[in-house]
């Protein structure tokens, strides 16, 4: 899933001190130490969905029973939120009106018109 997202979630892992530890040992000033170094490197989004999947990883290993508890959760509002800076839409010019192009030409429309009987 993380390979999914653009997160590099093996590396990580491998060059942070937390890979080679068990999980019951790894603390939330140790994963808070581990996004910090990320976020120094302006990656303030990346330090987001990190916390969001070392959460799954640490979830999953409660669920099976190799964990007690996530400390993913006490870090909400630890990290920068990253800046969001909204664009205008693009917006292309309407295409030609193709029903004017492959119908039948107004003149064509008008003869057709007059040869209607009167009562309509």
């Amino acid at each position: 899933v993380p390979a999914k997202r653009g997160i590099p979630l093996d590396s990580f892992f491998r060059y942070e001190a937390l890979g080679p530890r068990p999980v019951t040992e790894i603390s939330a000033p140790e994963i808070l130490a581990a996004l910090n170094q990320v976020q120094a490197r302006g990656k303030h989004e990346t330090a987001q969905r990190l916390r969001a999947v070392i959460g799954e990883v640490l979830r999953f290993a409660i669920a099976t029973g190799r964990a007690e508890r996530d400390p993913t959760g006490d870090l909400r509002g630890a990290l920068i939120s990253p800046k969001v800076a909204h664009r205008a839409a693009i917006i292309a010019p309407p295409p030609p009106n193709l029903a004017i192009c492959s119908g039948p030409s107004v003149a064509t429309l008008e003869r057709r018109k007059s040869a209607l009987p009167s009562s309509y």
